[in-house]
């Protein structure tokens, strides 16, 4: 039987199928697979030959054809989110691109801890899109790249290969623990609004009883990234206990990446590892301060600090009192000293 050689090699992929626009190549599809098949792959096509209109722009924009690409990177409702994911700065990516070459250059560009926090705000995206298009759900811009890597966190937290810690989800092992009798704890915390590209930075220094001995609410009018942000508001901690006559003390944050970061002994040549430099200077001519990771809900009163700096005039600094509004959190956390 004679036939004609095949249209594509052994080694082709679906990304040979695609034009550069990110729609298919009908020609090349109708030439490689049989016509049921091709029906299959080119679903608007064949609607639109049978004089069924289709409108394959985005529901979101309503712009630009909707590719995998521009639904979780390139649409422009989604600027905020890329205005917040400052470690993709410099990347040039266009909606003509494929999104698995995106990925192939992500993946070799970016750190580790970068590309899986990315995966992460690409899934999360592609949720809050699927709400917003079914359900009216909004995507939540503020929150959706901190749910991110608080995610990342506690996934991390949870597979660790740390045995001497509480059982992850055990009640202890979620809420805040005081420090040793004599000894002082802080925490800090960094909140972003990425319209403004304001930093709020939350902090909080107890005693082994629950007591604050201090606390505070700043803001930086600077568009940070997230890890940029958390190392930050350590930073701003340590320079506030010091200030205050507050040290040593131990250090905790919700902010996993960047509590790593200082304890490892490889810090990167970026932003982030500037300030992970600075706070490994102060931790290091500051002796008895130590810094650990602690989940989201045993650091709420910094978490709310931060989030109210966000709408301060100026910063705020406390002695021996804590904001009103943040009161409740610490007095839950003092429950577990009863």
């Amino acid at each position: 039987m004679i036939s004609s050689p095949p249209a594509l090699d052994e080694m082709a992929t679906v990304s040979s199928l695609k034009l550069s626009s990110g729609g298919w190549n009908e020609e090349l599809v109708r030439a490689s697979f049989s016509a049921d098949e091709a029906a299959l792959i080119l679903p608007f096509k064949i609607l639109a030959s049978r004089g069924i209109m289709v409108d394959n722009r985005c529901p979101i924009c309503k712009g630009r054809q909707e590719t995998t690409l521009h639904a979780l990177w390139c649409c422009p409702m989604l600027r905020p989110i890329r205005a917040m994911c400052q470690f993709m700065k410099g990347f040039k990516v266009r909606d003509e691109m494929l999104f698995v070459d995106f990925m192939a250059v992500c993946r070799d560009r970016l750190i580790l801890e970068d590309f899986e926090l990315l995966c992460l705000i690409l899934w999360k995206i592609w949720y809050c899109r699927n709400g917003r298009i079914h359900n009216s759900i909004l995507i939540l811009d503020d929150d959706l790249v901190p749910w991110a890597m608080d995610y990342l966190a506690d996934f991390k937290n949870a597979n660790s290969s740390v045995k001497n810690v509480s059982p992850v989800g055990s009640p202890s092992s979620m809420l805040w623990s005081p420090p040793a009798i004599g000894q002082l704890k802080m925490n800090t915390d960094a909140a972003l609004d990425a319209e403004s590209g304001r930093v709020g930075v939350g902090i909080t220094i107890r005693n082994h009883l629950g007591e604050v001995m201090a606390s505070s609410a700043q803001s930086v009018e600077a568009g940070h990234s997230p890890q940029v942000a958390e190392a930050l508001a350590i930073f701003r901690g340590l320079i506030f206990a010091r200030d205050s006559w507050l040290l040593p003390c131990s250090v905790e944050s919700d902010a996993q990446v960047i509590v790593n970061l200082i304890n490892s002994d490889d810090t990167p040549l970026s932003e982030v590892g500037l300030i992970v430099n600075d706070i490994n200077r102060f931790l290091g001519s500051n002796q008895g301060c130590s810094i650990s990771f602690v989940p989201r809900t045993a650091n709420r009163a910094a978490h709310g600090l931060a989030k109210f700096s966000l709408s301060a005039n100026f910063d705020n600094f406390w002695m021996e009192e804590v904001l009103p509004c943040v009161a409740p959190h610490v007095h839950e956390d003092c429950l577990v000293l009863m």
